[in-house]
């Protein structure tokens, strides 16, 4: 069994070491298997029975130490192991380098560069578990929002490129957790235009890819495309509410069809037209009564 040891890691680091506040603490142990940890914790409570993380007393989440390898399609075709796995093991199995950084009495854990590409402002995957999740492909392209100055590397722009078939996998409660976050950022519309970038935006929202195709030939909107636009209108709502943010996102999602049904884009605020290309799954609490 490894030595018994408490690492602070993942956002709360990152965060520390780019001089922001970081909104919460997560925390790995090792040298624990799930049943030695329960008897000396007994208090701290098993968020779920697939994966071997707790909750203690302060409300502070802590993991054990584990690999994960994948089994199949989808978020839960995992097995994990937390025998004798190490703090750099564990590291090696999370998205993004600036996310593969622990510390530990002052000292920083930082097998695979994260600290190099916090400096160089670079979004680097950690390894090729990367592709074994396709919802990291999301959690890129929202570091790319919230990192507005940091560049993707080109070898996590090609892996992206091989998971496109993967990424059929998201469910839409787990897409709508990422655009949630996405739109609590100032840089929202960089999220899709990641995506667009990455060249997976049609995979994961087929409907605003849609509107990338689509031209007005209008005086009164000169942009090379619908998308374009929208991109533009939510750039301006950069602090404002996640309600006026999705309005932004899908105000005109119904002008492709309209222009490929009448062709022009007249009727494009009709509800039976809009309501069926919202391709996101929305909770209520943010739709009108």
């Amino acid at each position: 069994m490894k030595e018994q040891r408490k690492y602070t890691v993942g956002g709360y680091v990152r965060d520390v070491l780019l001089g922001r506040k970081p909104s919460d603490i997560d925390y790995v142990v090792t040298g624990y298997s799930v049943e030695s940890y329960q008897l000396n914790f007994p208090t701290h409570k098993q968020v779920s029975s697939s994966f071997p993380i707790f909750i203690d007393e302060e409300g502070d989440e802590i993991a054990l130490a584990r690999s994960e390898k994948s089994t199949g399609r989808g978020y839960n075709a995992f097995t994990t192991e937390t025998e004798n796995i190490s703090i750099d093991e564990d590291l090696s199995r999370r998205d993004l380098t600036i996310n593969s950084i622990a510390m530990s009495g002052g000292t920083v854990i930082d097998p695979y560069n994260g600290v190099g590409d916090l400096e160089n402002k670079i979004l680097r995957h950690t390894s090729d578990a990367f592709k074994e999740d396709p919802v990291r492909v999301l959690r890129l392209a929202r570091f790319k929002a919230m990192l507005p100055d940091f560049t993707i590397h080109q070898s996590t722009k090609d892996l992206v490129l091989t998971m496109k078939d993967e990424l059929t996998c998201l469910t839409l409660e787990r897409v709508w957790k990422e655009v949630e976050k996405v739109m609590k950022l100032e840089h929202s519309h960089l999220f899709y235009e990641t995506l667009l970038e990455l060249g997976v935006l049609w995979e994961i929202f087929p409907q605003v890819f849609n509107m990338t195709m689509c031209k007005e030939n209008s005086k009164y909107h000169l942009e090379e495309s619908v998308f374009i636009h929208s991109m533009m209108v939510l750039k301006e709502l950069s602090n404002e509410s996640i309600e006026l943010k999705l309005a932004a996102l899908y105000h005109d999602i119904a002008k492709p069809i309209c222009n490929e049904l009448y062709g022009n884009s007249h009727g494009h605020e009709k509800l039976d037209l809009v309501k069926p290309r919202i391709d996101l799954q929305i909770p209520n609490k943010y739709l009108l009564p």
